[in-house]
């Protein structure tokens, strides 16, 4: 565990050694990795170790999503302005019931304004009053994917 130290860290770094601590199950598994990282330190203020975790249980959660998955592929893409973002993506067969996410979804961390402003199961992420956590999960953008997903078949 980590000593909840907050310091100045470098986003790109985390994932770095993150995936270097899980390239035995992505070589066992033979799961392409793309990644999609800026050239400059994207810097946030964290826990290194915490948050080289977040970054392995992602990954972990990826790599189960794509069990029989005939060409697993896990893309990381990074991005950085006034947020820092990193979305792990895989082509899985993904979660049929939304309740389910949010029973799976035991925590999300939300890094905002260069630090870690949440940490916490979804339900009470949704809650916090920050401007990036409305736009992020109750904006205009998560509203239209929401319809998305009511439109698929697979949603109960």
């Amino acid at each position: 565990k980590g000593g909840e130290a907050f310091e100045p860290v470098d986003l790109r770094a985390c994932l770095s050694s993150a995936l270097s601590m899980m390239e035995p199950q992505l070589k066992l598994r033979v799961v392409k990795i793309t990644r999609a990282v800026p050239r400059q330190p994207v810097m946030v203020m964290a826990d290194r170790l915490r948050l080289e975790q977040v970054i392995i249980n992602l990954l972990r959660n990826a790599i189960d999503a794509t069990q029989g998955v005939k060409a697993p592929q896990i893309d990381l893409l990074m991005s950085a302005g006034e947020t820092a973002t990193l979305t792990v993506r895989d082509n899985g067969h993904g979660i049929a019931d939304l309740d389910t996410l949010f029973e799976l979804t035991t925590c999300v961390a939300v890094l905002a304004d260069q630090k870690v402003i949440a940490n916490a199961p979804v339900r009470e992420v949704i809650a916090i009053p920050h401007p990036f956590i409305k736009t992020f999960f109750l904006g205009e953008r998560a509203q239209r994917a929401i319809e998305v997903i009511r439109d698929y078949p697979f949603v109960v």
